[in-house]
């Protein structure tokens, strides 16, 4: 890195000189309280180059300089310990997009559902997002013999209290599952 100081403000400032690939481009690293990460905001050197200001998380930046080569579009630079404030370059691996999701999904786990079938009483499991309460519905069943013949039972009588009592005992517990 090669820094540069000029007097600004009645100060003496500092500037930075990216490394390779962004070695056109100041570099100013700066923490977004929100995100809780680092970004580099990177300034062309010269106006008149046409280079445009870009801002890029400092992961990603650390990852170009490593490789000396700007990262595609389809490449993501992933925490491999999931802080994304260890940004040191031994954390750091690229991934596609399809990877990075894969892992994202096996660290937020799975949302669950643990019912109890209105019609046979079995009690059963499911991933909460092919339920009723995600699909739309007013209830799951074990299976569709169940489902329909629960739902007959239900359009008949509407108002019978041993339909509606196994309607409010159709959920049991929802959790999160991790592999």
């Amino acid at each position: 890195m090669l820094y540069l100081f000029w007097k600004g403000n009645g100060k003496i400032m500092k500037r930075v000189i990216a490394e390779c690939p962004y070695n056109d481009y100041y570099l100013y690293v700066v923490f977004h309280k929100n995100e809780g990460r680092r970004y580099a905001n990177l300034i062309p050197i010269d106006g008149s180059s046409g280079l445009k200001r870009k801002t890029i998380s400092y992961a990603r930046y650390l990852m170009s300089v490593k490789e000396g080569r700007i990262l595609n579009e389809d490449e993501h630079v992933d925490h491999k310990d999931d802080d994304k404030t260890n940004d040191d370059i031994n954390n750091l691996q690229i991934l596609s997009l399809r990877e990075n999701n894969i892992k994202e999904a096996k660290r937020r786990g799975t949302k669950m559902v643990v019912l109890k079938c209105p019609y046979c009483g079995v009690i059963f499991e499911k991933p909460r997002v092919k339920t009723f309460l995600v699909k739309g519905g007013h209830f799951a069943a074990c299976s569709r013999n169940c489902s329909s013949r629960f739902g007959a039972l239900l359009q008949f009588h509407p108002n019978d209290p041993k339909l509606l009592q196994a309607l409010k005992e159709n959920i049991i517990n929802e959790y999160i599952k991790h592999e």
